[in-house]
């Protein structure tokens, strides 16, 4: 009896009770279970002070530079929503612009491409960078798609055919100077309309691919679903369009991708036996071309196709960044080094990865194609830009000012690699 009490004591005051001599006997108290769910509850606050300390210790972490793994950091669904800022403000634009006389109406209907350019580059510099460190060994398969995010996603392709639809025959119908503004901002978000319709294609459901297609479509770029899937097949390497060399300009690689990248849907399409897929390729963007002349004239079939050819430009200089100068090597015997994380840059500006569904952690994306977007992360082993991708997409266009930066950054992981293999 009065080890029993004991035991109880020992258990409210939060230490670990003695053990049980052999044959004694307890009497069970009506306190028992009350002293039980104390010592639980201290154990739990103890267990809690624990992990408030290991995030005190992440933080420092973070100020000092070193990064700390934490695996379970998803960002949460709401904070994708910023993406839905390029169509809002580009719809506002457009459409204030056709409400207001020169200058404003220039400067509104570019508002939309001021977003990306300017508006965004800011946030990253005020909000920062993510810090933490996700191993790069996680095992691929096949990842579940949390509702919340997906309907997120849903969102935003959905809002943004719309903008785009009503944007283009708003846009023709503006003087040269407005529609040109007008036009720069739709083939902006257009471009980086290819943030979702990227995950649409890695998508699962037979809906995501025709909503994807439907995004295509105005874009004149439907061929982009399979050439796509093949670059995951290819990255790295030297006959891979997507992948820019180092030294390669932009220009020079935008001319080889596009041309690459077509060539390389249609070898896919026939090869799979789909030889009629080209055609729809091209039909599709056509039959919505003179459909928008029916109802806007010709000056809104040429803000459609013009607004193309932006976006165009727009996905070119995220794949030139994403790979340059990354290429894998190759063996004698003609046989490529197995793809990793060293072969992507990866980028992590909060504000920027919130916009473009998580698209500059292109690394782990390349390693685990089939991971949600919600799912990627900071990997460790991954070469880390410099800056995010707008300021690099504008500098792409300036082939002196990109390669002084970009050119150095790989110097250094060159010279990194040597000394690590010298070391080994």
């Amino acid at each position: 009896m009065h080890m029993a009490i004991g035991r109880e004591l020992l258990l409210v005051c939060g230490r670990k009770p003695f053990p049980r001599q052999s044959g004694s006997r307890t009497t069970s108290l009506p306190g028992r279970n009350i002293g039980t769910r104390l010592w639980e509850k201290k154990q739990g606050a103890s267990r809690r002070c624990n992990i408030s300390n290991s995030r005190k210790i992440h933080s420092i972490g973070a100020l000092t530079g070193k990064e700390v793994a934490d695996e379970s950091a998803n960002a949460p669904a709401s904070c994708f929503l910023l993406s839905l800022t390029m169509p809002l403000a580009v719809a506002l634009g457009v459409l204030g612009a056709n409400l207001t006389a020169p200058p404003w109406n220039i400067l509104l209907s570019s508002i939309g491409a001021l977003q990306t350019l300017v508006v965004l580059p800011m946030l990253d510099a005020i909000v920062g960078q993510e810090r933490s460190l996700q191993p790069n060994g996680m095992p691929q398969g096949k990842e579940p798609h949390s509702s919340a995010y997906r309907h997120v996603l849903y969102t935003y392709a959905c809002t943004h055919i719309l903008v785009l639809a009503s944007g283009i025959l708003s846009a023709s119908r503006l003087e040269f100077l407005p529609m040109a503004g007008g036009i720069l901002s739709l083939g902006v978000m257009c471009g980086l309309g290819y943030t979702a319709v990227h995950e649409l294609v890695h998508g699962r459901a037979k809906m995501e691919h025709t909503l994807a297609s439907v995004m295509l479509s105005f874009m004149w770029a439907m061929h982009w679903r399979r050439s796509h899937l093949l670059h995951h097949k290819h990255v790295g390497k030297r006959e891979d369009p997507s992948t820019a060399r180092k030294g390669e300009n932009f220009y020079a690689f935008a001319l080889r991708s596009i041309s690459g990248n077509i060539k390389n849907g249609v070898e896919d399409a026939r090869a799979r036996g789909h030889s009629s897929a080209p055609l729809w390729w091209v039909a599709c963007p056509a039959t919505l071309t003179c459909m928008f002349v029916l109802l806007g004239g010709i000056k809104a079939g040429i803000a459609l196709v013009s607004q193309a050819c932006v976006a165009a430009i727009v996905l070119e200089t995220v794949n030139y960044i994403q790979h340059y100068g990354l290429e894998r090597k190759r063996s004698s015997g003609g046989e490529y080094e197995p793809y990793s994380v060293k072969h992507s840059w990866n980028a992590n500006w909060k504000c920027s990865n919130a916009f473009a569904f998580n698209l500059q952690h292109h690394a782990e994306h390349h390693l685990h194609a089939s991971k949600p977007y919600h799912k990627l992360h900071n990997v460790e082993g991954a070469p880390k830009l410099p800056m995010s991708y707008p300021v690099l997409m504008m500098l792409s266009l300036a082939p002196p000012l990109f390669r002084s930066v970009m050119d150095k950054e790989l110097n250094g992981l060159s010279q990194a690699s040597r000394l690590n293999s010298s070391a080994a």
